[in-house]
């Protein structure tokens, strides 16, 4: 009998571990993982610290598997310690749930609110200076793709870190 065909089914063989959206900056996937739910949720629990205000960076091989946020019941809602500041760090949603002896956790990742907003304005700005120049336009239509390629990839780099690690912790097979 296997347990965790259906999630699989749904996904699908085509979509891989690298299922990259190159137009928007959100990640969803799940892992599959032989723990039981308990043992998955004090796997992460482990791993996370309380958010603070200020925190003295230092880049080390330490911080790979630090992440900062809350664990509640089964949902966690938790982003990675890293040794430099990095604002497009995605924010990491995930649910723990039973399917058998084993879990199943479902995991989103999304930019920061505040990101996204900033990333907006200066989109809307690069729009509206387009609007009132003439002749600057195709220059200004590259500054905003360039904006949002930046965005995307370092959003991706991250997020592609994160999954990694998370991967890690619940012991899931690639």
């Amino acid at each position: 009998m296997v347990l965790v065909a259906p999630p699989l089914a749904e996904r699908g063989l085509a979509s891989g571990r690298r299922d990259v959206n190159w137009v928007l900056p959100y990640h969803q996937f799940e892992i599959s993982t032989p723990l039981r739910r308990e043992d998955a949720i004090a796997a992460i629990s482990a791993r996370v610290e309380p958010v603070k205000w200020f925190r003295l960076r230092w880049p080390s091989s330490a911080n790979d598997n630090r992440f900062e946020g809350k664990v509640l019941g089964d949902n966690f809602e938790i982003n990675r310690v890293t040794g430099y500041n990095n604002a497009f760090l995605p924010i990491v949603k995930g649910e723990v749930r039973s399917v058998g002896a084993m879990s199943l956790i479902t995991i989103r990742m999304r930019p920061a609110l505040p990101i996204l907003i900033i990333s907006g304005l200066w989109a809307a700005a690069v729009i509206a200076f387009l609007a009132v120049s003439e002749g600057i336009g195709l220059q200004a239509a590259f500054m905003l793709a360039l904006l949002y390629g930046v965005f995307l990839g370092l959003f991706w780099f991250e997020a592609d870190k994160q999954r990694k690690t998370l991967r890690t912790i619940f012991n899931a097979a690639d």
